[in-house]
């Protein structure tokens, strides 16, 4: 009867050894599946740091830029001088109408060069209306190119900067842009003005 329950014994103890070996592989699988996970974790999240994004506000760029701003001056000397012809002929043909409408209530004009006096009168004021939206629209476009200049610069500038490929995209942070946050340190504006106004200063030299 001793030997049955021997052998028995050793059954169980070789049992208990297999349970073990089993329990410590699944602890170590765990363990390496933690780790691999932690890993990802980590490594998504130091993806998420470098995340390849810059913006720089235009409207900084406009007022800081010494080329641009040398743009700026002659346009507004430019609409200054249109603005004074525009106000010096509407100051003539005013003057030209109140003459007129004097002759008229002292009778010293006849109706006949009345009516035409007033034909030629509205002719000239339709001459004024159109030349005042002509420059008007002129103005205006002339505008619409400085600011494509002014864009045109900012991206060749762009381009120097990110010669490493940092960067695969830079938003304009601009007012009234689409970008309701972005955190400061994503934000390139003073190195790319820096650099524009470096290489405006070479550029005159």
């Amino acid at each position: 009867m001793k030997k049955p329950s021997i052998i028995i014994n050793i059954i169980f103890a070789f049992a208990i050894a297999i349970l073990f070996i089993l329990q410590s592989q699944n602890k170590s699988t765990s363990h390496t599946k933690s780790e691999k996970m932690q890993s990802e974790i980590t490594d998504d999240t130091t993806s998420q740091s470098t995340f390849p994004v810059a913006y720089i506000i235009v409207d900084s760029v406009m007022q800081n830029y010494e080329y641009y701003s040398l743009l700026e001056e002659n346009f507004q000397r430019d609409y200054k001088r249109e603005e004074q012809v525009i106000q010096r002929k509407a100051a003539a043909f005013e003057k030209e109408v109140g003459e007129f409408q004097q002759k008229v209530q002292n009778g010293l004009i006849t109706t006949k060069n009345a009516e035409t006096k007033q034909m030629k009168l509205q002719q000239k004021q339709q001459q004024l209306m159109e030349m005042q939206q002509n420059k008007s629209n002129a103005l205006a476009q002339k505008e619409q190119t400085l600011m494509k200049e002014l864009l045109d610069s900012v991206r060749a500038n762009i381009k120097v900067y990110n010669k490493d490929k940092k960067f695969e995209i830079v938003l304009n942070n601009a007012f009234e842009s689409n970008i309701l946050y972005a955190t400061e340190k994503l934000n390139i504006t003073k190195d790319i003005l820096s650099l524009m106004n470096v290489r405006y200063v070479e550029s005159q030299k």
